[in-house]
C-alpha cells in the first residue's frame, strides 16, 4: 500500500513569515484605499458638503486572548499593527480648510490680476505665490469648481477655453451738469465810405 503524506504542521518563525507578507500586502491595499477615499471626501467638501469620517466597525466574537483560540490565530492577533484601523479627521490637501490663513477663492483672487487674461496654470503659480499649497493630485479639478462658483458669484469671467479674467471694481463717475453756454458778442463792421478801411466797435 502507499504510504500518505502527513501534513507537517507549520512552525512558529513560518507563521510569522505568512503573517508579515500578508500585513505587507493589507498595507499596501489601506495606502491605495485611503488614497481614494482622501479624493473623495475631498470631492464631497468642494461641493459644500460635509464628509463623514470612517470610523472602525466593532468587531463580534471573543476578547483577545481566549483560551479556545489556537495559537496562530492568538500570534496574528498581536503582530497586526494599529496603523490599519483607518484615522480619523479631515485627510490632507483639504480645499475647504484655510492653508496658510487664507482659502483657495481667496487664493485665486489674489493670483489674478483685475482686467488681465489668466490660465489655470497661472493660477497655479500664483497660488502658490501667495501660500495656498494642496498635496491633491486633482488640484485642477478643484480649482474648476472653485471658478465655476467665483462666475456665478459674478467674480470671475470665462472669456475662453481655460481662460479667465478677473472683474474690476466699478466705481461711480459723477457727471457734473453742463453750464449754460456763453454768449459771445460779435463786434460790428462798418465800412467807411472809402471802403478801404474798416472801424470796429466794441
Amino acid at each position: 500500500m502507499a504510504r500518505t503524506k502527513s501534513k507537517r504542521t507549520p512552525s512558529v518563525s513560518q507563521i510569522n513569515a505568512e503573517i508579515a507578507k500578508q500585513v505587507t500586502a493589507l498595507r499596501a491595499h489601506e495606502s491605495n484605499l485611503q488614497q481614494q477615499l482622501n479624493e473623495i471626501q475631498t470631492m464631497i467638501t468642494s461641493f459644500g458638503g460635509q464628509s463623514s469620517s470612517v470610523t472602525p466597525t466593532k468587531r463580534r466574537g471573543r476578547k483577545a486572548g481566549s483560551k479556545n483560540k489556537t495559537a496562530k490565530s492568538a500570534t496574528a492577533t498581536k503582530t497586526i499593527p494599529k496603523s490599519l484601523t483607518p484615522k480619523r479627521g479631515r485627510p490632507k490637501g483639504s480645499p475647504s480648510k484655510k492653508q496658510g490663513g487664507i482659502s483657495l477663492s481667496d487664493a485665486i483672487q489674489k493670483s489674478m490680476r483685475k482686467g488681465k487674461n489668466c490660465t489655470i496654470s497661472d493660477m497655479k503659480e500664483g497660488i502658490a505665490k501667495v501660500g495656498y499649497t494642496s498635496s491633491a493630485k486633482n488640484f485642477s479639478v478643484i480649482i474648476n469648481q472653485t471658478l465655476g462658483r467665483l462666475m456665478k458669484q459674478g467674480v470671475i469671467v470665462r472669456v475662453d477655453r481655460g481662460v479667465y479674467v478677473r472683474r474690476g471694481q466699478t466705481t461711480s463717475i459723477k457727471v457734473s451738469k453742463p453750464s449754460a453756454p456763453i454768449k459771445e458778442e460779435t463786434p460790428e463792421v462798418v465800412a467807411t465810405s472809402t471802403g478801404s478801411v474798416e472801424e470796429w466797435k466794441s
